[in-house]
């Protein structure tokens, strides 16, 4: 149940239920909404996974680089640091 509180998933289905919608929890319940949900993210991300293997080395390293400064980033920004660039 944390997953589909996290997702926002019991308002959701609560706007599905009332008009005009009128979506019953026979035809959607909690557990399988939120499953689809979770499948949706996992080929996501397996399908950016690809996408980034398939980048030129110089891409990859821009990419890989902008997300070490935005963790770096976040890091001082906990400590109360300025940012780095």
């Amino acid at each position: 149940m944390k997953t589909a509180e996290a997702r926002n998933t019991i308002n959701e289905l609560k706007a599905l239920r009332r008009p005009p919608n009128f979506v019953g929890s026979q035809d959607t319940p909690i557990g399988q909404y939120d499953q689809i949900h979770m499948m949706l993210r996992d080929v996501q991300k397996e399908a950016e996974e690809r996408a980034f293997n398939m980048l030129t080395p110089e891409m990859k390293a821009a990419i890989e680089q902008r997300i070490r400064v935005k963790q770096i980033n976040a890091t001082r920004a906990q400590q109360g640091l300025g940012l780095s660039h």
